[in-house]
């Protein structure tokens, strides 16, 4: 069950046992038996109750870690977990399942989104990695290989194109402008982290 409020400017729905569906008053309530109800009225899910901001809550301390330890970025969003590194760019969600969570990757190629199978409910500008996950650091190290092997293996034919086998191969052109695509996001990445680390040391400590 998923309650909301009818007057939310935020449009957030709750679980049924969230802390904040007590700050709802009574006459407000809306009840949703289904999240997908709510979503199709124009609410989002709240990042406290919803099963994927659990997890991230849960192993918040080891993704810091391993995050700070491989260069990437993971911050909760409205839609999911996102995650950044200097090559590519991510989205985490929960698939339905207790404990499972399905991975999505931004597309390099702007094409036309799919509509059938698991590419169906695919973020916008996304499409669909995996969804065998049941950690969110496992999910980080799955795309830390992923990064190691694409760095070693660029698209550059058929078979590792993004648009498939069936669909025409990219033209150096794009090849050319996605590396030097990468090359500016990865200068960019280490500049804000090299900002972060001296903010970092500049920050007094209370306590």
């Amino acid at each position: 069950m998923y309650i909301c409020s009818r007057y939310s400017r935020r449009k957030v729905v709750h679980r049924e046992g969230c802390r904040y569906v007590a700050r709802i008053a009574e006459k407000s309530k809306l009840s949703c038996a289904e999240k997908d109800t709510a979503v199709a009225m124009g609410y989002r899910v709240c990042k406290c109750c919803s099963r994927v901001g659990r997890q991230f809550r849960r192993e918040q301390k080891k993704i810091a870690s391993f995050c700070q330890t491989n260069g990437m970025e993971c911050f909760l969003g409205e839609e999911g977990i996102v995650v950044e590194t200097p090559m590519s760019r991510w989205k985490i969600v929960s698939d339905g399942e207790p404990g499972h969570f399905t991975l999505f990757h931004k597309n390099f190629y702007s094409h036309r989104k799919e509509t059938s199978g698991k590419n169906a409910n695919a973020p916008e500008g996304y499409h669909f990695q995996s969804d065998r996950f049941t950690t969110i650091k496992g999910i980080l190290r799955y795309i830390l290989q992923h990064d190691e092997y694409r760095k070693e293996n660029p698209y550059n034919n058929k078979k590792m194109s993004p648009y498939g086998p069936k669909n025409p191969r990219p033209k150096k052109k794009n090849i050319r402008k996605q590396r030097k695509y990468l090359q500016k996001r990865r200068k960019r990445y280490e500049a804000n982290q090299t900002i972060r680390l001296i903010d970092s040391l500049h920050t007094p400590s209370y306590g």
